[in-house]
Formats: structure tokens, C-alpha cells, sequence
């Protein structure tokens, strides 16, 4: 809801939506606009790092970073999700749900064009790794992309397992 709040008060053409505790890399915005200098690019992200991370996080990054987003094309909100205004409309913004938006709203940009997947990187804090610990928070986080991706279950219904 919130993402969808802050695109209706916008004007620009291109959307860049991000999560509060991320920081962009120095010279994003020419990263950005550099992608989206032709029509075929409809959105992208970024590579992300998490900042102070342990040793299972830095691997994590390395893989999300090279399969899931580097080969695959799938982002999440931590990527640091932009697109053009035009997509953004036609999709009809973030789905109202309290988990997986930032996941489900990246695959149908996918679905409809090329995805732009910038070095960056984005800084993303590791506060819920940390104060959950990496491999249980990991964990969790494979249970309910699990759940969502393969089992087709509901993101409302896999809140309780995250505590959303």
C-alpha cells in the first residue's frame, strides 16, 4: 500500500522504489537512466550487498546475486525495484498483500518485457539477520518462497510463519 501511496504523489517517468533502509549506490541514477534509454527496457534493479553481514550472508548475496537475479531475472523490493511509470500503471502498481508484494510485483515486469539488472550495488542492512540469526532467518525465508513459489500458497497464508 505503501509503495502504491508514494507512485500516486510522484510525476516522474521512471519509479524507483525502494525500502527505507536501503542506500544506493553514487551514481544510480545514471545507472538507471543509462537502461532505461531505450523502450525495451520496462524496469530492473540492482545487485545488493547487506551491510556487516556474516559469512552466510555474504554467500547468499553472491547467490541471489548471480542465479536468482543475475540469471534468472527475479528481484525483490531489496533490489531496489525501478520502472517505467507507463508499466507501473499498466500493472496496476503492488498488490495489496503483507508479504511477497516486492516478489510478485517484480515477476509480472518480467512477464512483460526485458528486465534490467544493474551492478550497483544497492546497501541493505542486515538487522533481520542479525537479531534472527542467519541460517534460522534464511531458513524462513525458504520456507515461505517455497510455500509462494512452488506450493502456490496464498503470501496471507504464509504470514504466520514469518510472524507478519
Amino acid at each position: 500500500m505503501q509503495m502504491n501511496a508514494g507512485v500516486h504523489v510522484t510525476r516522474g517517468d521512471i519509479l524507483l522504489l525502494l525500502h527505507v533502509d536501503m542506500e544506493l549506490p553514487p551514481d544510480a541514477v545514471t545507472q538507471i537512466e543509462k537502461a532505461t534509454e531505450g523502450p525495451q527496457v520496462v524496469g530492473g534493479g540492482f545487485r545488493k550487498r547487506h551491510r556487516e553481514a556474516p559469512p552466510l550472508l555474504v554467500l547468499q548475496d553472491w547467490w541471489l546475486n548471480t542465479l536468482r537475479s543475475g540469471l534468472q531475472r527475479h528481484l525483490v523490493g531489496t533490489n531496489g525495484i525501478f520502472v517505467r511509470r507507463s508499466v507501473f500503471e499498466h500493472l496496476g502498481g503492488f498488490r495489496e498483500w503483507s508479504l511477497l508484494e516486492d516478489v510478485e510485483f517484480p515477476d509480472r515486469l518480467r512477464d512483460l518485457g526485458r528486465v534490467a539488472f544493474l551492478t550497483g550495488p544497492v546497501l541493505v542492512s542486515a538487522r533481520k539477520y542479525l537479531r534472527h540469526r542467519t541460517l534460522r532467518q534464511r531458513l524462513t525465508n525458504a520456507r515461505v518462497m517455497a510455500g509462494y513459489g512452488w506450493l502456490g500458497i496464498h503470501p496471507e497464508q504464509l504470514a504466520s510463519i514469518c510472524g507478519a
